[in-house]
């Protein structure tokens, strides 16, 4: 098949104009930088790693160890990737726990924050050097502490001018070591660096009691954030236009959240009491964790584990609603648990909530229908 030379011209052109649209949203610049020259940027207050961040990152004692091993041994360390922020500032984007490693080792992580911080631990036992097992920075032989701090480290840098959206894609391409986050967690350290309280107004919503009674997941899923992905997930699919739903749902739910805290926090009041009486109307209708399991007509009761799908039709749609001026109290328990109930002998509803779909496609569906299905004065009531 002949490919037309005019179409070959502006494909070509439309990815060369991509490429220079590109570069110039990321500017870099790169050098070498030895640790002591990082430790001493990081007790200036010239390099910036989240405290916060530590808890998004789960290195074992062994892997510290092991860094530390490395650099020791002379084995090249993977680059380090900061952003610079307007007033100068670097923030870590990707190398946060190998350089928190190195800090603790050192007695200098989190001693700017904390004059009580805790002594570093030993270092665990390690393959190549035996010796270091319960070794700690104070006891390293002076030579041996001399060549870590002169030990390069391959820095590259994102110049002013990068935005959260490329730390968010640098985030998701670039952590690829022994602890890959989640999306949400990936998305937390995005928010956080693009306003704290933003961040924290999100983690405050996935802590509500009625919330965390009616989304029943793992812990494992927990500790990876999927209750603030819930949470997130709700406020951005309870405003969105239907005609917003497209491509990839994380990157999506990302953009809205970045736009949503750069606004300041003058929306956060309305999103509160949407999200608090959503889930106050759940609780009350006696669902409890039944509400986003699958419902069995012919055992009369919801059963399994928590499904996505009843989650964005039934939290979203009655969410949509509020926001748009619904009292909570046209929310009856018996009309609630009716309408749970009845999607799941609903083929439309089947059809979309079934595996192998995409993300996009259920997700349009399933907005749609929920916006429909909780909406008061419709035929649906009862």
């Amino acid at each position: 098949m002949s490919i037309d030379p005019r179409e070959q011209h502006a494909a070509t052109t439309a990815l060369r104009e991509q490429v220079d649209a590109g570069r110039r949203e990321i500017r870099t610049d790169g050098y070498a930088m030895s640790i002591g020259e990082l430790a001493s940027l990081y007790e200036d207050g010239e390099m910036i790693i989240y405290p916060r961040f530590q808890r998004f990152f789960r290195w074992t004692a062994e892997q510290k160890a092991r860094l530390i091993e490395s650099i020791l041994l002379g084995i090249p360390l993977p680059q380090i990737f900061l952003s610079q922020r307007d007033d100068g500032v670097w923030e870590v984007v990707d190398g946060l726990q190998r350089l928190s490693t190195v800090f603790e080792f050192m007695g200098k992580l989190n001693k700017e924050h904390d004059a009580t911080a805790p002594t570093p631990p030993p270092l665990a036992k390690v393959k190549y050097l035996p010796a270091l097992e319960g070794m700690t920075w104070d006891r390293l032989p002076k030579e041996l502490n001399l060549d870590f701090r002169r030990t390069k480290m391959n820095i590259s840098i994102i110049l002013r001018g990068g935005d959260a959206r490329a730390k968010y894609e640098l985030f998701q391409r670039l952590n690829t070591g022994g602890s890959p986050l989640s999306e949400q967690e990936v998305r937390n350290c995005v928010l956080i660096m693009e306003n704290e309280g933003f961040f924290e107004w999100i983690e405050e919503l996935s802590r509500h009691d009625d919330f965390a009674e009616c989304v029943a997941i793992s812990d494992r899923l927990t500790v990876e954030g999927y209750h603030m992905e819930l949470a997130s997930r709700l406020i951005v699919f309870s405003m969105i236009d239907i005609d917003e739903l497209q491509g990839d749902v994380g990157t999506l739910v990302t953009d809205k959240l970045i736009n949503m805290a750069k606004m300041g926090s003058e929306n956060r009041t309305l999103w509160s009491n949407v999200f608090t009486g959503t889930f106050s109307i759940l609780a009350r209708a006696a669902l409890g964790n039944r509400v986003f399991k699958r419902y069995s007509e012919a055992e009369g009761r919801f059963k399994g584990g928590f499904l996505l799908s009843p989650f964005e039709v039934v939290a979203c749609g009655i969410a949509h609603h509020l926001a748009n001026g619904v009292p909570a109290s046209r929310y009856s328990d018996r009309l609630v648990l009716s309408r749970a109930k009845s999607m799941w002998s609903d083929e439309e509803f089947r059809i979309f909530a079934r595996s192998g779909l995409s993300a996009t496609y259920r997700l349009r569906s399933s907005i749609a229908y929920g916006r429909n299905l909780f909406e008061i004065g419709s035929l649906r009531d009862g």
